[in-house]
């Protein structure tokens, strides 16, 4: 006789997921401002426009897409038919005939 044996495993199933991570990076920021200069020249004012570079430290918010295993375990059902001895019993009358002296 045939019969079915059924055992649970789990098996652990894994997903990519990405994930944002961000940091603050510090960039340095020029750009080019005009003074007036002045100066005396034989007691005249001379003037003229001086081009400087002005800079400062500007922060910035740097973000990528960082992957990660997202892991669980799913349980999963294995079955398999296994052959068991099997006796079949019929259950059978017998008679006898009996003579009795009379």
């Amino acid at each position: 006789k045939d019969e079915e044996k059924c055992s649970t495993t789990s098996e652990q199933v894994c997903n990519t997921v990405y994930e944002q991570s961000c940091t603050t990076v510090v960039e340095k920021e020029c750009t080019t401002v005009t003074e007036r200069e002045c100066s005396y020249v034989n007691g005249v004012e001379q003037c003229w426009d001086e081009p400087r570079e002005k800079c400062w430290d500007e922060p910035r918010q740097s973000c990528k897409q960082v992957p990660k295993q997202n892991c669980y375990d799913e349980p999963k059902e294995h079955c398999t038919t296994v052959q068991v001895p099997y006796t079949d019993y019929e259950d059978a009358e017998e008679c006898n005939t009996v003579n009795k002296p009379v």
